[in-house]
């Protein structure tokens, strides 16, 4: 009898041993899953794509579309933001900067679907621009190279000028308001015209540059574009 006594509180204890080591391995178990879930929602809102906005000394790609709908100005609250890239201007040399539509943020905007289907069409204005160049780098050209949509690049039917906009240096692609350059148009060989007067040209191609270097059919339809300028006389 007394054998039959011992194993029977041995069995017990044996049991309620178990139940222990079960309800720590559920509790770790839970603590490891909420641990994971806690880091994998960490990771998904650092993988997410942030609005970019351009700062002071840095150059981005200006655009508005035919209808000044979408558009990227170099805020983060408009709504081409999203992976834009900008760039810092810290000498002569050459950039790229560049816009795209194929972020979930800018398809949702649109069409109010993360997979929505939407491309940008026609152009107003797409432009260089430097954020507070005539502060941050006052002598900078910028002439553009190449212009680039969705991998294909566009011929150049003009040459490129600079001109200063409201304390920013701007560099037209394509200015559908612009019929001729500004007064204070300059290139990389020099200013345009003498004394800022259209009436007296500075160089002998003058009629080379234009506001609009690219045919307007480039903007047909298009889902990421790109330009690449050189900066000089810095």
């Amino acid at each position: 009898m007394k054998n039959t006594k011992n194993i029977a509180i041995l069995a017990a204890v044996v049991m309620l041993c178990g139940t222990w080591t079960a309800c720590g391995k559920a509790k770790n178990d839970k603590s490891m899953n909420n641990s994971s879930a806690e880091e994998a929602t960490e990771q998904a809102t650092e993988a997410a794509a942030k609005p970019v906005a351009a700062q002071s000394g840095q150059a981005y790609l200006l655009f508005r579309d035919s209808q000044d709908w979408i558009s990227y100005d170099g805020t983060d609250s408009s709504m081409l933001a999203y992976s834009a890239e900008v760039v810092t201007i810290d000498g002569n040399g050459q950039y790229t900067v560049s816009l795209t539509a194929d972020t979930p943020e800018f398809r949702y905007s649109v069409t109010g679907k993360e997979d929505g289907i939407y491309t940008p069409s026609g152009c107003s204005v797409t432009a260089v621009v430097i954020k507070d160049g005539a502060t941050a780098c006052p002598n900078a050209v910028i002439t553009i190279d190449s212009v680039t949509l969705d991998g294909e690049k566009k011929e150049l039917t003009a040459k490129s000028y600079t001109t200063t906009v409201d304390g920013s240096l701007h560099c037209n692609v394509y200015n559908a308001a612009a019929k001729s350059p500004a007064v204070d148009a300059r290139s990389a060989e020099g200013a345009l015209y003498k004394d800022n007067n259209p009436a007296t040209p500075a160089l002998s191609d003058v009629d080379a540059y234009a506001p609009k270097i690219v045919e307007p059919i480039t903007f047909s339809s298009w889902t990421t574009m790109e330009v690449t300028f050189t900066v000089s006389g810095m």
